[in-house]
């Protein structure tokens, strides 16, 4: 017998809540469990239902979901991207979160565009901004997702970034994290 899905018993107890910010906290970072084990098609659905729950409240883009998306969007590539920026540009207020998820957002499209040099530049003002909110977290993770534009752009800085992404998940027990410095390409199981 296999362990239980803890992702999926989330989901089940975020839908049952009757509260949209549980869901929506719940829908993003299930979004982005789900992007990071490979499961890109699941991923996305998740989005889409965030999009679908948030199109229905008027609430600001708060913490607890909005730098989620944007890595979302960073590992699942531009249809991913053009989801969370649309999100967040209905967004009544724009908050530091929903600007660097944004960020992260626009680094992805520019990025599919060619262009990884605006791609780095805004994959750094994204982890520069969540560095200066001291959110460790999604700092790390945004500067994990911006080797891929790097090594593009400055292959140079791309080994230096990637050296601290690896110190970081070294110091914090978590090889799991380098793999956001590459692209996925399929679907996991």
């Amino acid at each position: 017998m296999g362990e239980p899905d803890l992702v999926a018993q989330a989901l089940v107890a975020a839908r049952r809540s009757g509260f949209h910010r549980v869901l929506q906290s719940t829908l993003a970072h299930a979004a982005l469990c789900q992007a990071v084990r490979g499961r890109r098609t699941e991923a996305m659905r998740l989005l889409v239902e965030l999009d679908e729950d948030w199109g229905r409240t008027r609430m600001i883009p708060f913490a607890e979901w909005v730098p989620a998306v944007g890595h979302v969007a960073a590992v699942l590539g531009p249809d991913a991207a053009r989801l969370v920026r649309d999100m967040l540009d209905r967004a009544p207020r724009m908050t530091p979160w929903a600007k660097a998820a944004g960020q992260v957002a626009d680094a992805t499209l520019a990025l599919a565009d060619g262009d990884a040099r605006s791609a780095s530049r805004l994959f750094r003002a994204a982890a520069d901004s969540y560095a200066r909110m001291t959110d460790t977290t999604d700092h790390v993770l945004a500067t994990a997702l911006s080797v891929r534009a790097l090594a593009l752009a400055d292959p140079a800085q791309a080994a230096v970034t990637l050296d601290r992404v690896r110190d970081f998940a070294d110091r914090n027990g978590m090889p799991g994290l380098l793999r956001l410095a590459a692209p996925a390409t399929a679907d996991q199981p």
